[in-house]
């Protein structure tokens, strides 16, 4: 039934996963208003505030969730990583996408221990998790190496406009004082040939 809530959030769940997000929200939002089986929406639109970056409207429509993979993911995107692991630890059953969400966090506070614990629980549920993590490690490395390159640019950069700067200014303080030398030179040439016309 196109007034069927449950079925119109089923297909909409199916749009969100394939990508087709517009059509995806314009089903969760029929659904939320369907005449029959209606369906609340707030935890499902929270999806798409993720997708589109606004963590803190993603977090107040799951109202603040607990024990919630989605919650503790934007927890982990706002850094609010305390609260991130509270939230994934109270989670009871743990599959492989919450052992791997565990992992990214623990690599984010430094804990390379609980990044190991938790990628090997993730691999065991889930073994198509280990080129994910190969993968995201080589992205990581590119990233930092990339950033290392920029950071060594800029800073090349920098001490050459410093030099430059420098190198200017003691060329014009150089010419300021030849130009001071000369006018005292001037000055007491003058000064001289006033004193022998004198005589």
């Amino acid at each position: 039934s196109p007034n069927n809530g449950i079925i119109l959030n089923n297909t909409a769940i199916a749009q969100f996963l394939s990508g087709d997000v517009d059509a995806a929200m314009q089903n969760f939002a029929a659904a939320e208003k369907a005449s029959v089986y209606p369906v609340e929406q707030d935890y499902n639109l929270a999806m798409n505030q993720i997708r589109s970056g606004n963590y803190e409207g993603a977090a107040k429509a799951m109202n603040n969730k607990t024990c919630d993979y989605n919650m503790a993911l934007v927890q982990m995107l706002q850094k609010d990583y305390p609260a991130a692991q509270n939230t994934l630890n109270c989670i009871a059953q743990k599959d492989a996408k919450t052992y791997y969400l565990q992992a990214v966090l623990a690599a984010r506070m430094k804990n390379e221990s609980s990044v190991y614990s938790n990628l090997t629980e993730c691999v065991k549920l889930n073994s198509a998790y280990k080129a994910k993590a190969k993968k995201d490690a080589e992205e990581k490395a590119r990233l930092e190496a990339e950033a290392k390159v920029k950071k060594e640019a800029d800073e090349k950069a920098r001490l050459e406009a410093e030099a430059k700067a420098k190198k200017e200014a003691d060329e014009k303080a150089r010419l300021e004082a030849e130009a001071k030398a000369k006018k005292e030179a001037d000055e007491k040439a003058s000064l001289e040939r006033e004193k022998r016309m004198q005589k």
